[in-house]
């Protein structure tokens, strides 16, 4: 491991424009979504093409996704409560896919009804999937919980 250098900056911004990162312009659920779903899909890209090991990234790869899908589902129950008269804003405090889902798949049948796609059966499968193995946003961030048991 390389040692910072003294006055070394963690983050820092390049004399020339072109070598600086833009976060972004106008900061959404949306966009911060889409760069976690990208960051994963580069992840799945390098190891599908072997420039990475699968036991490398697997665990970053799926805190993104499922970040991804967070941020995704509390953006729909955001626009989705200000569509259908439900409030504003989103669950800050929620990290349970499964009950993400529960209130935006509410919303998208009170605004849709009958209407409603059915693959909306799928995206139900697959919350429940990565909701076993990461029910409250914590397995592919730490290994142990709170207590110390392995997750």
């Amino acid at each position: 491991m390389e040692w910072p250098r003294p006055n070394e900056k963690l983050v820092q911004s390049d004399i020339d424009w072109q070598y600086n990162a833009c976060i972004c312009p106008s900061p959404t659920l949306g966009s911060y979504a889409r760069k976690f779903k990208e960051a994963a899909d580069v992840l799945v890209g390098d190891a599908a093409a072997g420039n990475a090991t699968l036991d490398a990234v697997v665990i970053p790869i799926m805190f993104l996704y499922r970040q991804y899908l967070e941020l995704t589902l509390k953006e729909i129950i955001m626009f989705g409560r200000e569509v259908v008269g439900g409030g504003k804003g989103y669950p800050t405090n929620e990290h349970d896919l499964k009950e993400l889902w529960k209130e935006a798949l509410s919303l998208l049948t009170a605004h849709y009804g009958t209407a409603v796609p059915p693959e909306t059966e799928n995206v139900t499968h697959c919350i429940d999937d990565i909701h076993s193995y990461d029910p409250k946003s914590f397995s592919f961030r730490y290994p142990t919980d709170k207590k110390g048991k392995p997750y």
